[in-house]
């Protein structure tokens, strides 16, 4: 990972440009005197790309107080993110429709369209639809654009920049997206799957900054889960990695539409969860839910307010899922979990509290560990976060082009 720390060397010079806009990204309305103390880049160093990033209408200063600040003495200015400075377009394929989004270099979106898909669907259709939104995208965009990030539900290939073959997705599979993309773009573009996306969102823009190890637990149109491992998104040799709804919690169980038996998703699903409150209602338990639509929605929002059939079911479910997040935290040794999926509030945060009593309860040596479930910094928006934040990394750590003067020996 890319020291977080600058140097006044002239040879790294462009890593220093590129520590102060990733800190001034990460908080915005930051003062030169906390820039300085972030970055540990001289004065003089730091003023010198603070010029040039403002000169470039990358960066701006402003007098405007910051909110909640106590100003005693002469008002300092305040280094933000400029109205000018360059965007990101982020694409997220879901199982219901295409979302896209133009936002900037702090994953704030600033123009965002959602297209869902008609009752006939197959590859090149998406591939259409995908392009369409992003056609739309660049002309409501007015500032410059690094790049253009897709997630999509996976499993997907990073390596062959392919959708592989979603389950219950119209029969789709190999779907080049990337490859159509960038012919039609020109830009480059960054490929990942959902869990991974939201990973990295957490990872440069989330809580998870403060953290080195952790799981990202997507629960969505399925159960994924991103894995960072020393401050690095770790999605495996071929970019597979993620797919914990399709890890096996039962050799001998049954067959999972992926072709394998026993997969976490055929347990832990909305489906079980209807059927069990219908059984514990059809027993004679008395229910909110009664003669109510039964979907993740409603059964986890009657669970949070004690509902007994409903916290029974949300209990099941969390029974299966912790089997396999025991497995994932014996392995990967997490400090946090951090959960995201559709509804936040009240439900989320009995998720998450299920979760860590059930993980503990199973987790090898709990004495000597210290791992906590928590709600996901972005909630629902983390998806699309982590589209735009896969651009945004790869700005960060040199990948991309920021500025016109970013060339070998600088400006």
């Amino acid at each position: 990972m890319e020291s977080r720390r600058g140097s006044g060397v002239n040879d790294l010079k462009l890593q220093n440009r590129r520590l102060v806009l990733r800190t001034i990204a990460e908080r915005p309305m930051i003062s030169r005197a906390e820039l300085s103390l972030a970055t540990g880049l001289s004065k003089m160093t730091m003023s010198n790309i603070i010029g040039e990033l403002m000169q470039a209408g990358v960066v701006c200063e402003s007098a405007q107080e910051r909110s909640g600040a106590a100003v005693l003495g002469r008002r300092p200015g305040y280094l933000d993110l400029a109205d000018t400075s360059p965007c990101e377009i982020g694409v997220f394929i879901s199982r219901h429709g295409v979302q896209v989004s133009v936002g900037d270099l702090r994953t704030r979106v600033l123009w965002t369209h959602s297209e869902p898909y008609p009752a006939v669907m197959n590859e090149q259709i998406l591939i259409e639809m995908t392009l369409a939104g992003i056609r739309r995208a660049l002309q409501n965009c007015r500032r410059p654009v690094l790049g253009i990030g897709l997630a999509a539900i996976g499993p997907v290939s990073i390596e062959r920049g392919t959708i592989l073959r979603p389950a219950n997705f119209f029969g789709m599979r190999d779907v080049p997206i990337v490859r159509a993309v960038a012919e039609e773009t020109g830009y480059p573009v960054c490929f990942t799957s959902d869990n991974m996306a939201g990973a990295q969102a957490e990872k440069l823009f989330g809580e998870g900054r403060a953290h080195e190890n952790f799981l990202f637990l997507l629960l969505w149109e399925g159960i994924g889960c991103g894995v960072v491992v020393d401050g690095k998104l770790h999605a495996g040799e071929h970019g597979l990695g993620g797919e914990l709804g399709h890890t096996s919690i039962c050799f001998d169980g049954p067959v999972c539409s992926c072709g394998s038996r026993g997969c976490l998703e055929t347990y832990a699903n909305t489906e079980h969860m209807a059927e069990h409150v219908r059984r514990r209602i059809a027993g004679g338990e008395t229910s909110v839910l009664q003669g109510q639509p039964l979907n993740w929605a409603t059964i986890l929002n009657a669970a949070s307010v004690g509902d007994g059939a409903a916290l029974s079911a949300v209990e099941e479910y969390c029974d299966y899922l912790s089997c396999a997040l025991v497995n994932m935290v014996n392995v990967f040794d997490p400090e946090i979990i951090y959960l995201c999926q559709h509804e936040s509030g009240e439900g989320a945060t009995l998720l998450a509290g299920l979760l860590q009593k059930r993980i503990y309860a199973r987790m090898l040596a709990p004495d000597c560990r210290r791992m906590s479930v928590r709600c996901a910094s972005f909630g629902e928006r983390a998806v699309m976060a982590g589209s735009l934040a896969l651009v945004a990394g790869k700005v960060f750590d040199g990948s991309l082009p920021f500025m016109p003067f970013h060339a070998e020996g600088g400006k």
